[in-house]
């Protein structure tokens, strides 16, 4: 970033959080950082809530429509990932 290899980057996130204000990277000019939240917008939060009813009723009706599933677990209780 320094030699201006890359023209420019968004970070949203950082291997220290909070960035500290003294981290080289905040001085750079053709670095925008944001405080880990720029996905966090009313559309988003929107799309995360219909695709939470979503998957509640497609489990409730039993079909096998689940979207954004992070864990998957068998009727017995056993994890299937």
């Amino acid at each position: 970033m320094k030699n201006k290899k890359i023209r420019g980057a968004g970070l949203d996130t950082h291997y220290v959080e909070p960035t500290k204000l003294n981290d080289p990277i905040t001085s750079l000019e053709n670095v925008l950082v944001t405080p880990h939240t720029a996905g966090s917008t009313y559309d988003t939060y929107n799309r995360v809530i219909d695709n939470c009813l979503n998957n509640i009723e497609n489990t409730l009706k039993n079909q096998n429509k689940i979207k954004w599933q992070v864990n998957s677990f068998s009727k017995s209780g056993e994890s299937t990932a």
